[in-house]
This record gives C-alpha cells, sequence and structure tokens, in this order.
C-alpha cells in the first residue's frame, strides 16, 4: 500500500482491513496489534474510498461499551462503506446470550448509520454490497485462476493446483475434480442462501429438485420455527437462528 500512488493504476476497487477491535485490552488477549484506527486513516490519506471493516463479537473482555465504541470510530470514516461483524469462534467465548445481544446491538446501531444488513454478518451502504461474496451465497456459478484457486460450474467444482511452480509450468491441471450430487448442491444452496438476508425461494427450489427433497427440508424447517421462519414463498435465518446456523445445518 506504500507504493500506492495513483488509484486510476490499481486493479482493485474495495480494500478490505480485519482491524478486529479498537481496543487495546481486547486485541492483547487475541495477540493482535491495534492497527486499525492508523489504517484507516492511511486508506483516507490514500484516497480509497470503498473501504470493508471487519470486527469481532464476543472476545474476553468485550461488553456494550467496548463495542459502541468501536463502530463510533468505525462510523466516523465516510469511506468506510461495508462493516462484517462476525462472532468469535474460540472455546473461551463469551456466553451465546451476550452474543447475542452484541449482534442485536451492532444491527441496530449500524442500520441507523445507514447501513443494510444484507448478509447474516456483513452491513453495507447502499451501492456498496459486495457483489463477490453475493455470488457465493447466491450459488451462482464462478470461475477463479491462479494456485489454490476453487470453480464452481454448474454441479462441477474444481481447484487449480497449490503449488506456484507446477501451475506456472501446468496451470490446465487441477489437484481437485469433483462432481455433486443433486443431494449435496442442495444441501450447499441451502447452506449459501441462509447466510444472506433476501432467504431462499421456495419456488425456486421447486424448479431445481425433486419434490422430496424439498418437502423434507420444509418438513425440518417447520421444527425450528425459532431458528428458521417460512414466509410466503421465502425461508430464512431468525436473529436467534443466525447465531445457531452452523448447528441447524448439521
Amino acid at each position: 500500500m506504500e507504493n500506492y500512488k495513483d488509484k486510476n493504476d490499481v486493479f482493485f476497487n474495495r480494500l478490505s482491513l480485519g482491524i478486529v477491535s479498537f481496543q487495546n485490552e481486547e486485541l492483547l488477549k487475541l495477540n493482535r496489534e491495534n492497527f486499525g484506527y492508523k489504517a484507516l486513516i492511511f486508506s483516507k490519506e490514500l484516497g480509497i474510498e470503498n473501504v470493508n471493516v471487519d470486527l469481532l463479537l464476543g472476545i474476553p473482555g468485550q461488553n456494550l461499551a467496548t463495542l459502541k465504541n468501536s463502530l463510533d470510530i468505525v462510523s466516523a470514516f465516510d469511506n468506510v462503506k461495508s462493516v462484517s461483524v462476525y462472532p468469535l469462534e474460540a472455546s473461551f467465548v463469551l456466553p451465546d446470550e451476550m452474543v447475542l445481544e452484541f449482534m442485536t446491538y451492532s444491527r441496530e446501531y449500524l442500520s441507523k448509520k445507514g447501513y443494510i444488513r444484507y448478509e447474516i454478518a456483513n452491513y453495507a451502504k447502499d451501492g456498496y454490497l459486495c457483489k463477490h461474496n453475493l455470488k457465493y451465497w447466491r450459488y451462482m456459478n464462478f470461475l477463479s485462476f491462479g494456485p489454490s484457486a476453487s470453480s464452481k460450474i454448474g454441479n462441477h467444482r474444481f481447484k487449480r493446483l497449490s503449488n506456484l511452480e507446477a501451475y506456472l509450468n501446468k496451470h490446465f491441471l487441477l489437484e481437485e475434480d469433483i462432481r455433486l450430487t443433486e443431494k449435496e448442491i442442495f444441501f450447499e444452496k441451502i447452506m449459501m442462501g441462509l447466510r444472506i438476508m433476501e432467504g431462499i425461494k421456495i419456488s425456486q427450489l421447486e424448479q431445481e429438485f425433486d419434490k422430496k427433497i424439498i418437502d423434507r427440508c420444509l418438513s425440518v424447517i417447520k421444527k425450528f420455527d425459532e431458528l428458521v421462519k417460512i414466509k410466503g414463498d421465502v425461508f430464512f435465518l431468525t436473529e436467534k437462528g443466525i447465531l445457531f446456523m452452523n448447528n441447524l445445518l448439521v
């Protein structure tokens, strides 16, 4: 980034910063340095107008006051167009009830600041939703290039060689080459689709999959109405469902 001179000479339009927190005490417990504020100042000086900031919830010692302080700093920078707020996954995390409270607080805070929640952990200003991520969550096809790059075309998922030298010499070879079954595609589509707030359209599933597998899925969903809601043609996660998403999908 120190060599960044003219934004017209580079091939990116979004900078993502894994800041985690702006609180020294919280960062020390994660063995992280407090570089967040300097990084945001630097991004402004460089004229970068589309910045994403990652924050973590459930850090030991975190409370609503420290969370608010971190969110205050983020929202003070007008070039921060999107914010990702993730629960910390570790053995020493705070109780689920507290993490849920932090998630709710973050949602309400960011909403007041003009950020739209479009994915369970991602918020963005209007016009700045991450198209890259949405392609995954909507289970669209994508083609990638470079070492370790993964792609998905229809039921075909493949990964290119991880070793750089091998990739340069034989870039057409694959390290993984998988043909997905209908059941695997259905599960992945549900798993990805539940991550976005727009949810999953039942009518769209009916166009792509056997009725039996859809009916089985809906019958399971109805048993967990505190976690997943069906509204008309769409089903989506509740706030509580978002917290327990991984357990629900297993």
